[in-house]
């Protein structure tokens, strides 16, 4: 990716949905840490149907430096599509890293299915940024 063709998300306004290339997004690391990475044979379907449509729900992203909130398998799909650029939201609002984990987990909360394992780490996170919003007030 040449400089010239990064988009500069701090310019873009809150909420604001632009076309991002794709090499300038990033996993978040948290997202990993919770949900298993879904193999590349699982997202067959969804890579085709990216092909045909594009990216038709935008990537949710942070806008100070394009880490993914929501739409991790929208990536990875895209990228294995051979989109160059993804619809992405860019969210200014997001304060600190708890408030990046918290909404992680909100957007995966009904988006996916999961395993046991995935809903156990789940319900620790939501445990560990619980007590640790309590230990803040």
């Amino acid at each position: 990716m040449n400089l010239e063709d990064k988009v500069q998300l701090l310019a873009i306004a809150h909420g604001a949905i632009v076309q991002v290339p794709i090499e300038q997004l990033q996993e978040h690391p948290y997202n990993r840490m919770i949900y298993d990475d879904t193999p590349v044979h699982e997202l067959t379907d969804f890579i085709e149907g990216i092909k045909l449509m594009g990216v038709l729900d935008p990537i949710h992203i942070m806008g100070r430096d394009g880490r993914i909130l929501s739409g991790h398998r929208r990536w990875k799909a895209a990228k294995y599509a051979g989109l160059s650029t993804v619809p992405c939201r860019v969210d200014h609002a997001v304060q600190g890293e708890a408030q990046a984990r918290l909404m992680i987990l909100e957007h995966n909360i009904h988006q996916r299915h999961k395993t046991h394992l995935e809903i156990a780490r789940e319900s620790e996170a939501y445990m560990e940024l619980l007590i640790g919003a309590r230990a803040l007030s």
